[in-house]
C-alpha cells in the first residue's frame, strides 16, 4: 500500500512544470561557482565555498524546494478535494504520511545534494575539497529531509502552509536564526551546518560557532519526529467530510 501510494504521489509531484523550474533553481549555485572558477580566483576559496553553499544552496534553494515539495504532497489534494478518495479507503493514517514524505523527502534530496557538492567540488581546492563537498552534501540531505516533513505538517494544520512556511524560511532561517546561541536550537539550517562543520572540518561553514555534530543530529531527529507525530495526528483528525 506504501508502494501504491508512493508511485502516485511521485507522479504527482514530478510535473513536467515543477521539474523545470526545480532543476533551473539547482543551477544557480553550480552556475556561480563556475563563474569564481572561472574568474581565476585562488585565495579564500573556503569562505568562498561557505558563503556559496551556505546562502544559495542550504539558506535558499533547499527550503523552497523543500516548500515546493512539503506542502504539495498532501495538502494540496486536501485542498482540492481529491484527498477524500485517499481517506475513504481503510488505510493506515500513517502509512499516508509514511509514503508521502519518503516521495517527497527523497525528491527533494535528490535535486538539492547534487547542487551542493557539485558547488563545494567546484570551489574547492587541494585534498580538503572532498570532505568539505561531502560535508555538505549531508547538510543538504538533513536539511531537505526535515524541511520537507516539517512544511507537510504544516500543511495539515493550516491551508496557508506556503504563506506561513515563506515567513519562516526568509524571517526565522534568513535573520534571525544563527544571531544569538540559543536560536541555533530551533534552526534546520544550523543542524545542516553543524553536520556539514562534523564531516568536512571548521573550515567547512563561516560566521558564528556552530552546533556540535552529534548534537545536530539529535536536535535533528527529535524536530523530524515531532513533526512527523503531529502530521499522522492531524490526519487521523480529519473526517471525509471534512476533506472533501
Amino acid at each position: 500500500m506504501i508502494r501504491a501510494i508512493a508511485g502516485v504521489t511521485f507522479r504527482a509531484l514530478a510535473g513536467r512544470r515543477r521539474t523545470l523550474l526545480v532543476t533551473l533553481l539547482c543551477s544557480l549555485p553550480v552556475l556561480v561557482a563556475l563563474l569564481v572558477r572561472a574568474s581565476g580566483r585562488a585565495t579564500d576559496l573556503d569562505t568562498v565555498t561557505a558563503t556559496v553553499v551556505d546562502r544559495l544552496v542550504i539558506s535558499t534553494l533547499v527550503p523552497l524546494v523543500a516548500l515546493v515539495f512539503g506542502t504539495s504532497a498532501l495538502g494540496s489534494e486536501l485542498d482540492d478535494g481529491t484527498a477524500v478518495y485517499l481517506l475513504a479507503k481503510p488505510i493506515a493514517r500513517w502509512r499516508i504520511v509514511v509514503a508521502k514524505v519518503v516521495v517527497a523527502a527523497g525528491l527533494a534530496v535528490i535535486v538539492t545534494v547534487p547542487a551542493a557538492f557539485a558547488s563545494a567540488a567546484l570551489l574547492g581546492s587541494g585534498s580538503t575539497w572532498l570532505p568539505h563537498a561531502l560535508g555538505y552534501a549531508a547538510g543538504t540531505a538533513i536539511a531537505a529531509s526535515l524541511y520537507v516533513m516539517v512544511f507537510l505538517a504544516l500543511s495539515l494544520v493550516t491551508s496557508r502552509a506556503l504563506a506561513i512556511g515563506l515567513v519562516y524560511v526568509l524571517v526565522w532561517e534568513g535573520i534571525l536564526a544563527g544571531l544569538f546561541a540559543g536560536t541555533r536550537t530551533f534552526s534546520i539550517r544550523q543542524y545542516a551546518l553543524g553536520v556539514a562543520q562534523a564531516i568536512g572540518g571548521p573550515a567547512t561553514t563561516n560566521g558564528p560557532e556552530r552546533l556540535e555534530g552529534m548534537t545536530a543530529i539529535a536536535l535533528a531527529v527529535a524536530v523530524f519526529a515531532i513533526a512527523l507525530v503531529i502530521a499522522i495526528r492531524r490526519l487521523q483528525s480529519f473526517e471525509v467530510g471534512e476533506a472533501d
